[in-house]
């Protein structure tokens, strides 16, 4: 707040007046009230991007279908990497007749978007009790943002011999932003449940 003194001149008191009771009325006078207006307050903003993998439920032997969101805060992401692990012998990514994992681009974002990115998938064995797929959005010939909301879709199969059960999927996403500098990207871990056939 900023105060302002002006300077004072004691005026002539009129006739009849004591010599100054001028100055005593003046400083004893109520100053008028002032009025502060309150800041507005800010908003609060998610700090950094983050990937939301979606749960499924299935029997044995049938085709789910897992979703990652893209949540991203005050991120410039221009290209992102996610992978999503799980147990072999409770989930399988699907696969296409050329062998490549059944994964989609969201609509928003895929190569017939504004945003025109290129969907890129691969299933990775890293043992008997540990698979990964790693999905990637990536933009060769642009450094276009990815705007808030799904990313990707891609479907697994449960195998015939799964226990049911819930089983964790773990997800772990990278990104770029159009300086091609890395940006941390949180992720958000899911669960599937293997339920009995008929149920």
């Amino acid at each position: 707040l900023a105060f302002t003194i002006a300077a004072c001149t004691e005026a002539s008191p009129p006739a009849g007046t004591a010599p100054g009771s001028a100055v005593r009325a003046a400083a004893t006078a109520t100053p008028e009230p002032t009025t502060t207006t309150a800041p507005e307050p800010t908003a609060t903003e998610v700090e950094g991007p983050a990937v939301v993998l979606s749960g499924a439920t299935g029997a044995p032997g049938e085709t789910v279908l897992v979703t990652a969101t893209l949540e991203r805060g005050k991120g410039e992401i221009v290209a992102i990497s996610t992978d999503i692990r799980y147990r072999p012998r409770d989930l399988r990514v699907a696969l296409d007749p050329r062998g490549q994992p059944l994964c989609e681009a969201a609509a928003t974002v895929g190569l017939d978007s504004p945003v025109a990115k290129q969907l890129l998938a691969k299933e990775r064995l890293l043992g008997d009790e540990d698979a990964m797929l790693r999905v990637a959005l990536v933009g060769f010939d642009n450094a276009n943002e990815l705007p808030d909301g799904l990313l990707f879709t891609c479907k697994f199969v449960v195998p015939e011999t799964a226990e049911p059960g819930e089983y964790s999927v773990q997800v772990t996403s990278s990104g770029a932003g159009k300086a091609a500098g890395a940006i941390t990207v949180s992720g958000s871990d899911s669960v599937v449940v293997v339920v009995e056939r008929g149920k």
